[in-house]
């Protein structure tokens, strides 16, 4: 079951005809907040100038300095980055960025079994042993606090580039929360209360893109790989799920099409593109977020990160087809044994009083702690609840733990009130990474149970929904303007819309599983539209059952009589289907309700 919010449209509806848009896609902007005509000039026309002014960020100019210095004295710098999508990027375009002035660089991705997310202690002992004088991480550093305090210690400069929520310290008597930073020499998070930097939701490899830039013109040098820089903080900021509003949208925007013009494009990206078979197709965000981002993000669960990193700043052709077949194998590895990992981890929670808690805190032996997270935000979707995998690491005392939230519920904050039980914790809002001793893990259950004010209808999956509309308002027209909405994802959903009392006339399951419904349907005014549903199978099923007779069921599902008479209220998407350099109109069906 998922709840309907029909969204009450606040704002004015004059501005869009400024623009030559249609009333229709303008109650759809107004819905996300776009309401004033700079703001829907940015939307529509999601240029770079709009970019904002890096130099905003606190410490950046100090950054400079230090790194000028350093390059100036051929210091050896060392790049540390992290074993996802967004560390990889980050590390890439620091790396290839620094390199191409002539800086005596080289980089380094810990080892997520050995080593665990961010700076350790080992990571900095070995800093030393390779005779590091600056360290640069990315997408990591601002919970490093032991760490960072020894490597200023060894006499070793370190900058801190993140983009995760800083640490805080609680007045015991107030309750007062006082954030706490690393003793860095330069610590650039737009996160920190102190930094004037206006927009907080870049992730690092887009952070990583602009510190980059906005260095090259510090220095006064033109920026020659810039486009095969900027294609990498779009895919950091498509696969790291950040919400796609403001800056990420037109990071996002302008890396997919400097991807689709292919040329400056980086060759080991070009190589993945093409072993997932992708070469002759338009790269969209789904693309990226669904094939090309989980490639990279395999090599650091199942081998080594450090393996994408050279695939993309290697330039030897035969280096980077080997590199890029290995790494696209790897992720073939990865999804089944995601697959086999979630089945076990729904049968445990299925056979436990797991099943009834408001946070779901679980550990598995058996579970890779490389697809924890995975396995972590799929049972968050199957229950819509909070989750928590713990994992086994290398130590047999220690557990790691992977968790995903649902919106409304900080599992940064939530996890922090529990701090005193954890040996490593950081993360933001939707999802954190901690290490613990296995016997505390059913200490944490139970408080962070205890503490989540989560309400019943809280943990039911919303949908909202833009407007009603009757099949007669759809055409193609619309679906382009719709299409100029682009790139979809987080506080940019795709629009929803609403029609009710429609007719399913026929139906016909198809896919490998035939578990995929294709749909003709009439609205109440006799306008018929084609229509496909990938999501809801299971629920369609149990509710016609209740609707048809037990022949009529039986000849559906065998799929002998196609033609059915089923009423419903549905929420869709308005798609675009294309065969044969034909176009026309198909809706996405998100959910139904049901008429007996």
């Amino acid at each position: 079951m998922k709840k309907w919010n029909l969204i009450k449209t606040n704002g004015n509806l004059s501005i869009g005809k400024k623009f030559g848009i249609s009333s229709i896609f303008e109650k759809i902007l107004i819905n996300r907040n776009i309401k004033s005509e700079y703001e829907m000039a940015v939307y529509l026309n999601p240029s770079i100038k709009y970019l904002r002014d890096t130099l905003k960020f606190k410490d950046i100019k100090t950054a400079f300095k230090i790194l000028r210095e350093a390059i100036i004295n051929n210091k050896k710098i060392v790049i540390y980055g992290d074993y996802d999508v967004d560390g990889v990027a980050s590390t890439v375009i620091l790396y290839k960025g620094l390199k191409n002035l002539g800086a005596f660089v080289s980089y380094y991705i810990p080892d997520r079994e050995k080593e665990g997310y961010g700076l350790n202690i080992k990571s900095a002992e070995k800093m030393k042993k390779m005779q590091a004088e600056l360290i640069f991480t990315c997408d990591n550093g601002i919970a490093s606090f032991e760490e960072t305090m020894l490597i200023k210690k060894f006499g070793i400069d370190i900058i801190i580039l993140d983009h995760h929520e800083p640490q805080f310290i609680c007045d015991s008597q107030t309750g007062e929360k006082s954030e706490v930073i690393p003793n860095a020499d330069a610590v650039i998070d737009a996160k920190q209360e102190d930094c004037p930097y206006p927009f907080k939701s870049l992730c690092a490899g887009a952070m990583s893109y602009k510190f980059i830039k906005a260095f090259y013109e510090y220095l006064g040098i033109k920026l020659e790989n810039e486009a095969e820089l900027f294609a990498f903080a779009g895919i950091a900021t498509i696969c790291d799920i950040v919400e796609l509003y403001d800056e990420n949208r037109i990071l996002v925007r302008n890396s997919l099409k400097l991807i689709n013009n292919r040329k400056n494009l980086n060759k080991g990206l070009s190589e993945l593109i093409k072993i997932r078979k992708l070469e002759n197709k338009k790269i969209t965000e789904s693309s990226i977020g669904f094939v090309i981002g989980p490639c990279i993000n395999a090599c650091g669960r199942l081998k080594s990160a450090e393996d994408a990193v050279k695939l993309f700043v290697c330039n030897d052709k035969n280096e980077i087809e080997k590199l890029a077949k290995e790494i696209s194998e790897i992720n073939d590895k990865r999804k089944s044994i995601t697959e086999e990992a979630v089945k076990r981890l729904i049968e445990k929670i299925e056979n436990s009083d797991i099943k009834n808690d408001k946070v779901i805190v679980i550990y598995d032996e058996k579970t890779h702690e490389s697809i924890a997270g995975i396995a972590a935000g799929r049972i968050k979707d199957k229950y819509f609840k909070p989750t928590v995998i713990f994992t086994p690491s290398n130590d047999i005392k220690i557990a790691k733990g992977s968790a995903r939230s649902i919106n409304g519920f900080n599992i940064f904050e939530q996890l922090f009130k529990s701090r005193r039980l954890f040996e490593r914790f950081g993360g933001h809002s939707m999802a954190a990474g901690l290490s613990m001793k296995k016997e505390y893990i059913s200490v944490l259950r139970e408080e962070i149970n205890k503490n989540c004010t989560l309400k019943d209808d809280e943990m039911i999956p919303v949908l909202n929904i833009d407007m009603e509309l009757d099949f007669k308002n759809i055409n193609l027209d619309l679906a382009d303007e719709l299409d100029l909405m682009r790139p979809i994802g987080r506080e940019n959903p795709s629009p929803l819309f609403l029609c009710r009392n429609v007719k399913i006339k026929r139906i016909n399951f198809v896919g490998a599983n035939k578990n995929i419904m294709q749909l003709n349907i009439t609205d109440s005014f006799g306008y018929e539209l084609r229509a496909v549903d990938f999501d809801n199978y299971d629920y369609f099923i149990s509710e016609s059952k209740k609707i048809l007779n037990d022949e009529q069921f039986d000849l559906m599902i065998k799929g002998i009589c196609k033609e059915v008479e089923i009423y419903a209220d549905i929420v869709y998407e308005i798609d675009i289907n294309e065969y044969n350099g034909l176009r026309s109109i198909q809706l996405k069906i998100a959910d139904y309700k049901f008429k007996f």
